[in-house]
């Protein structure tokens, strides 16, 4: 069956088909995040994992409640915005030099190394 396959007597179906994309995605992902994770300084993770820690008396860690969007629309919703948007910024992510992400993940890239047959 694999050499059917192989030499496009027999194509895979949809389910194999989405199998493959979701492994294929997989992979970049992982790719991705090893990239990124190899570029972020020892101090900034330090106070990533401490964003992660659930304050006495709250419900959410500070970054869960980073992420959530203004409930309202009135002024001092929109002045927390900012504030939060200004605390994000101070904590340095923008620092990280990520210019080498995209090279290297190119080059890693198993999408990369697939290259379409060509029809006779």
């Amino acid at each position: 069956m694999v050499w059917l396959v192989k030499n496009r007597l027999l194509l895979p179906g949809i389910t194999v088909l989405a199998r493959a994309v979701a492994e294929v995605r997989t992979g970049e992902l992982d790719l991705i995040h090893a990239v990124v994770d190899e570029a972020i300084p020892q101090w900034m993770r330090l106070e990533l994992v401490e964003l992660l820690a659930v304050p006495d008396g709250a419900v959410l860690s500070t970054l869960e409640m980073w992420r959530a969007p203004p409930k309202d629309r009135t002024g001092n919703a929109q002045k927390e915005a900012l504030e939060r948007v200004w605390r994000i910024r101070a904590l340095g992510a923008g620092q990280v030099d990520v210019n080498g992400v995209r090279r290297s993940i190119w080059r890693n890239s198993p999408i990369t190394a697939w290259r379409p047959r060509r029809r006779r």
